[in-house]
């Protein structure tokens, strides 16, 4: 018997345990799933994606309900995350609802900028120069934001320029180029 409350994770368990289940005794079982399942779906939470993704392959019959209410919730968790700042979280949820809902504008629009901002934080915390520019080499190849993707390049652009400031002005390269001490002249 499924406990009336019993978590999403303990009812998307036993979901897996009767999935490759075909005895006559589990598919007593399959009935109450479904309805405890059902239930959390109609929460918009992560265990309102899972009981979504459960729901799929679990009643067939209504999959499609399953996959659309799974995308909604997707979508709202992601763009709740957005707002709030929470940019991995974010992409991880606007992701799936656009593997989902690929035709959905206002999702790609929001994965693009989730990314952006998500890109700013890391790039705002400890990282040195070489994975900076990595950092944003990769997120010009992924991106087709035209304008994230020209700020990007441009960051690139300054970093090599720092490199090369960084170089000049290092005590050897200026004892080189710049002899200032006796005996040194220009040539």
């Amino acid at each position: 018997s499924l406990p009336v409350e019993a978590p999403v994770v303990g009812l998307v368990a036993v979901h897996r345990f009767l999935l490759d289940r075909s005895e006559p005794e589990w598919d007593g079982a399959r009935a109450p799933l479904i309805e405890a399942l059902a239930a959390r779906v109609e929460r918009t939470s992560v265990g309102g994606v899972a009981a979504a993704e459960a729901l799929e392959m679990l009643d067939p019959d209504r999959a499609d309900e399953w996959r659309s209410r799974r995308a909604e919730v997707s979508r709202t968790l992601g763009l709740a995350a957005f707002s709030e700042g929470d940019y991995p979280i974010a992409v991880s949820h606007l992701r799936t609802a656009q593997a989902l809902l690929p035709e959905d504008a206002e999702i790609a629009e929001a994965i693009q900028e989730a990314e952006f901002q998500r890109l700013q934080q890391r790039l705002a915390g400890p990282c040195d120069r070489v994975e900076k520019e990595s950092l944003l080499a990769a997120f010009v190849e992924g991106t087709t934001c035209e304008a994230h993707a020209a700020w990007a390049r441009g960051e690139i652009g300054m970093l090599s320029a720092i490199s090369e400031v960084e170089i000049v002005s290092s005590t050897r390269v200026r004892e080189r180029y710049f002899p200032l001490d006796r005996g040194m002249r220009w040539v």
